[in-house]
């Protein structure tokens, strides 16, 4: 019992240091990620068709995530230590500069800024790679664009950045979907997964309250679809309550 508590002691400090490191690291990607934001643009072979695609991805980006960051996630149901409050729907408190709970209202916004960060640095990385191989010296052919754009150390810096942004951001998508289809929170997936061993155990069924058809779940999630929005509120940033 002693060494249990000592281990989850430790887990803790460890969280507790990661979402220190990683609320600090925050801005100085934001930083990094608009110093090359010039780089890729020009040498797209149609700037005229994917440059207001481009666009609009990054005006999700930072629309969604000011809206996850200035939103009230609402309150009740679930107690949260970093904020010391109660919140509805609570997910999770997320540290990286949003510095507040995710819940009932600005969920919506969480996913979405995921999804577009998922989309935006995984287009980099794919468009990016030829100045990948200029910076390491890998081709012969030197444009003389990142003389003017950026140095070539933070290019390679920012590409490797964003490469590990979009496995590991795209990881807990995946996972946050999953737990939307099924119509549960993390802190819910959790629970569940708990009472569910406790009741076979006791040869018994436990039931959630909220499960509908998985796509139905998405739906009422994103707020689209019978008695919703409409899809396009998904491409532009919207500001939608649940």
């Amino acid at each position: 019992m002693i060494c249990s508590k000592t281990v989850f002691r430790c887990f803790k400090a460890l969280e507790r240091l990661g979402d220190l490191i990683t609320g600090a690291a925050g801005p100085y990607f934001l930083e990094l990620y608009a110093s090359v934001i010039d780089v890729v643009m020009p040498s797209l072979s149609y700037p005229w068709l994917s440059g207001p695609i481009c666009a609009l991805i990054a005006f999700n980006l930072l629309t969604h995530y000011y809206l996850v960051v200035t939103t009230n996630p609402g309150f009740r149901t679930h107690h949260c230590r970093m904020c010391n409050r109660c919140v509805l729907k609570y997910d999770h408190h997320c540290p990286v500069r949003i510095n507040q709970c995710v819940g009932i209202y600005n969920e919506r916004h969480f996913v979405l800024f995921m999804v577009h960060l998922c989309i935006a640095t995984f287009c980099f990385c794919i468009l990016g790679y030829p100045q990948l191989f200029e910076s390491l010296g890998l081709t012969y052919e030197v444009s003389g664009w990142m003389a003017i754009s950026c140095p070539r150390d933070m290019y390679i810096l920012e590409y490797i950045l964003s490469g590990v942004l979009c496995f590991a951001v795209g990881i807990m998508l995946m996972f946050q979907l999953w737990t939307i289809s099924h119509g549960e929170t993390s802190v819910e997936s959790q629970d569940n997964d708990h009472y569910g061993r406790i009741a076979k155990s006791r040869g018994e069924v436990s039931l959630y309250t909220f499960i509908y058809w998985k796509l139905r779940n998405l739906q009422l999630f994103f707020n689209v679809g019978q008695g919703g929005c409409s899809f396009y509120t998904l491409i532009f940033p919207f500001r939608i309550l649940l």
